[in-house]
């Protein structure tokens, strides 16, 4: 996979996490519980992988679905047992807890810059703010934009970004 700033096909892979681990699977069905498809409809190489490029220093997730399940996931909006639960999450879900780990594990530290591109309503963005991470994010849900801004996390558009500035997009 090459890097999504650069292009560039070097570097390391710092973080594996296939469908057999417990805590993705966990994770995959509370995430996709709702949606339009369900986890058993991901292909069997469905991951969560970090890279740190070679060329540039970004360290980033690879993609994890095609744009194909990202439309179907993303065409159905929040139902309301989605917002309840986004608006009233107080702790992080232990798989959540489990990442944030692994955050440290692959360099992030507190103060680091962190960019959530689909920040939603700011669950994950939330746990970053508590640990003192700085975080931007992007969301196209306008509803959930305003809750995640209400939350502290600095909302931008796409063009706004500053290449270079981010230890990690989520």
């Amino acid at each position: 996979q090459k890097c999504p700033i650069c292009d560039d096909g070097s570097g390391e892979e710092l973080l594996f996490i296939g469908l057999e681990h417990d805590k993705f699977a966990e994770f995959l069905e509370v995430r996709y519980r709702d949606k339009l498809f369900s986890a058993t409809d991901l292909p069997e190489t469905f991951s969560y992988w970090v890279r740190e490029c070679g060329n540039c220093g970004l360290i980033y997730q690879v993609e994890v679905l095609s744009n194909g399940l990202l439309e179907k996931f993303y065409s159905k909006p929040p139902s309301q047992s989605e917002k309840r639960q986004a608006k009233q999450s107080s702790r992080a879900p232990s798989y959540l807890k489990y990442e944030l780990a692994q955050f440290a594990e692959i360099g992030i530290k507190e103060g680091d810059r962190i960019f959530d591109f689909g920040v939603g309503y700011g669950v994950y963005a939330k746990e970053f703010l508590k640990r003192g991470y700085k975080v931007d994010g992007c969301e196209f849900n306008d509803d959930a934009a305003e809750h995640a801004r209400v939350n502290g996390v600095r909302i931008l558009e796409i063009e706004d970004l500053e290449d270079n500035s981010y230890h990690l997009v989520n």
